[in-house]
């Protein structure tokens, strides 16, 4: 949000910088700018396609198995906006008085870095400060082209992290800033003068996965790791338990899940989403959800590249791998197109007691809540032996009178809750009248 009450959003991508103003978008990329593709390691013997290019020769393109994942980082410094991509290492700095100029490169300032933000005290932070991987340094207070390290009269410094693992990544808390590494997290955070910032390990083996593969929430940060979740939260890290973590890791691509992976807070609902490649997927094409006031964890399918949460736009903004973003949460339907069939919850297993006796199902109370009647149906996957096939039973549909007819029967059964209609619903705690026959 600039002075005059406009909304702007930057757009971090691998090859161009692009600013959102209303709708209309403005290509920012700075001059000189280094693309993504230019910073892969370009490697020899191993890399690419057997046979593809000649022996013991650099390849033509760049490898990602060989390269450190990167990113593309953002900070508001008042309306202006500071960006830096790890790829490219320069600090620029775009401003709304000049909406459609150019970002400009800060000279003052270090090179190489990996990752920027701005701190509540009104330092620029910026991560691997020139060049040097494990350097945290920042600016003297309010003026980010000082960076005079020598001085006596700025409060400009910069402090070396002692750990065996590269800096990936930082994000802000309500106690400074984390800043991830490949082995461990640290906590930077103010003490004013003389030293300005100093740091504390607050965690080991809670590396991050990528980059971009944690969110801020309420002065608090969850993250992604290698091998699990892990939260942040009062100067403390400690795992996250998740109901979805080892589907989400089998699932995954081993490569491109490192470069990809990228997390955000929803806005709207108290939702954390995470987006990752699966299997075979050069770009995030699956997401876990976790809602952190009710503790519950969901999946699902959708391609989105990156996410804005809603705050200063009213809606959370994704953008999709073609290149369209796209506004989510608002509305019942995708882009204008019916999305009622890809609307649908399937209950855990159940059976009468230990699952030796076979049951009849005649009724069922729903208690669902839907303007529509047809909006939404009951469906049963039922078997008569646990890895036996399953049979779909339904659809049923809600009567006048909020009950619901049905005759079935089996051992075991999965209750699917199925969208057939682009309407709002929600469900509370279905009843069935079971009744239990022979074990047979």
């Amino acid at each position: 949000m600039d002075n005059a009450d406009l909304r702007h959003t930057g757009l971090g991508c691998d090859n161009h910088l692009l600013i959102l103003t209303g709708d209309s978008v403005f290509d920012a990329t700075p001059d000189g700018f280094v693309p993504a593709d230019d910073a892969l390691t370009l490697g020899g013997y191993g890399v690419g396609l057997h046979g593809g290019e000649e022996y013991g020769t650099p390849r033509s393109k760049g490898s990602f198995a060989l390269s450190r994942a990167y990113s593309f980082s953002l900070a508001p410094w008042g309306e202006d906006l500071l960006a830096l991509a790890s790829f490219d290492g320069k600090l620029y700095r775009w401003t709304p008085q000049s909406p459609t100029d150019k970002a400009a490169v800060i000279s003052q300032a270090p090179t190489g870095n990996r990752a920027v933000s701005v701190t509540d005290e009104r330092h620029v932070l910026l991560l691997g400060a020139g060049g040097n991987p494990r350097r945290i340094a920042w600016c003297s207070r309010e003026n980010y082209t000082d960076w005079d390290f020598l001085s006596v009269t700025n409060t400009a410094g910069f402090l070396d992290l002692p750990t065996n693992g590269l800096p990936v990544g930082l994000t802000k808390v309500r106690e400074g800033h984390l800043v991830f590494t490949e082995m461990d997290a640290f906590l930077i955070r103010f003490v004013g003068s003389p030293f300005i910032y100093t740091y504390e390990k607050i965690g080991e083996t809670t590396s991050i996965l990528s980059p971009n593969a944690v969110a801020d929430f309420g002065g608090r940060a969850v993250w992604m790791g290698r091998e699990g979740f892990f939260i942040y939260d009062g100067g403390f890290v400690k795992p996250l338990p998740s109901d979805v973590g080892s589907f989400i890791y089998e699932t995954m691509d081993p490569l491109f899940g490192i470069f990809r992976t990228h997390a955000s807070t929803n806005g709207a609902f108290p939702e954390i989403w995470w987006f990752f490649p699966s299997k075979g997927a050069t770009e995030c094409d699956r997401y876990v959800v976790w809602n952190y006031e009710e503790g519950w964890w969901t999946i699902g399918r959708l391609e989105r590249t990156a996410m804005q949460p809603a705050g200063v736009e009213k809606f959370p903004l994704m953008a999709g791998t073609d290149r369209h973003l796209y506004q989510h949460e608002s509305g019942l339907t995708a882009a204008g197109f019916r999305r009622a069939q890809d609307v649908w919850i399937k209950s855990a297993p159940f059976m009468v007691g230990d699952g030796s006796q076979q049951m009849d199902v005649v009724q069922a109370f729903p208690d669902i809540t839907c303007h529509d009647r047809r909006g939404v149906s009951f469906n049963f996957d039922v078997r008569t032996t646990p890895d036996g096939p399953a049979t779909r039973k339904g659809p049923y549909f809600i009567r006048p009178d909020g009950y619901m007819d049905m005759r079935w029967g089996g051992r075991e059964a999965q209750l699917i809750l199925q969208g057939e209609d682009d309407c709002e619903w929600s469900v509370g705690t279905p009843r069935l009248e079971v009744r239990p026959r022979g074990a047979r």
